[in-house]
């Protein structure tokens, strides 16, 4: 894989949500504005707070039009966990 760096564009990629329903970056790109973050592990402390952050300054990215995206490799089950730990209101 080659390497993403400022200015790459992004790989294309479809991925199960928290609900298992699969995700394509094609159905948001060049549609909003994206901020994709990339974290190790569900429930660990770093990574919920992150989460929350995003969360608590939802209105902001969505004032700006900007979809929040984050991934990790943890199973859906794992991602619906962490959504209801956190009350992560995804939104469309």
């Amino acid at each position: 894989m080659k390497k993403i760096e400022v200015g790459s564009m992004i790989p294309q990629f479809t991925l199960a949500d928290q609900n298992g329903n699969l995700f394509s970056i094609n159905s948001v790109l060049g549609k909003k504005k994206l901020v994709i973050y990339f974290y190790p592990k569900d429930d660990s402390p770093g990574c919920t707070a992150e989460a929350c952050y995003f969360r608590d300054q939802f209105e902001v990215f969505n004032d700006a039009d900007a979809r929040i995206i984050g991934i990790s490799g943890q199973s859906v089950e794992s991602h619906k966990s962490l959504q209801k730990s956190i009350s992560l209101a995804i939104r469309y």
